[in-house]
């Protein structure tokens, strides 16, 4: 994830569309291929555990996304476009970037010894 921000770096100095477009959909194409680490969650969980499983990361994921247009537009509005958007690629720096720190994830096993995971 920490590298995947740093493609929207141009984003800081530009509001053009030819520097936002291509720049939003590579992060977001980096993203869909990083999320790969919860087909590891789900193929440890039981069957009769996944729907519960899938609901929690849902709603802990869903939670930040109901409250981000109203801090993006505040952010704009009061600090300007600069300020708001290196907020931004910060924010999601730092907390990727503890999310691959975490010793839990950098001792996951590799995809043949999946099955062996109890969580």
């Amino acid at each position: 994830m920490p590298a995947a921000v740093l493609v929207l770096v141009p984003t800081v100095f530009s509001l053009e569309y030819f520097t936002l477009i291509p720049c939003v959909g590579a992060f977001l194409l980096i993203m869909i291929f990083v999320e790969g680490h919860a087909s590891i969650l789900f193929s440890a969980a039981p069957v009769d555990m996944q729907g519960r499983l899938w609901s929690l990361i849902s709603l802990i994921t869903s939670l930040p996304l109901a409250l981000a247009p109203t801090i993006a537009g505040w952010m704009l509005d009061s600090i300007g476009y600069t300020p708001a958007v290196s907020s931004f690629i910060l924010l999601s720096f730092v907390t990727g970037a503890s999310w691959i720190l975490m010793p839990g994830v950098r001792s996951l096993p590799k995809p043949d010894q999946w099955d062996t995971i109890e969580l």
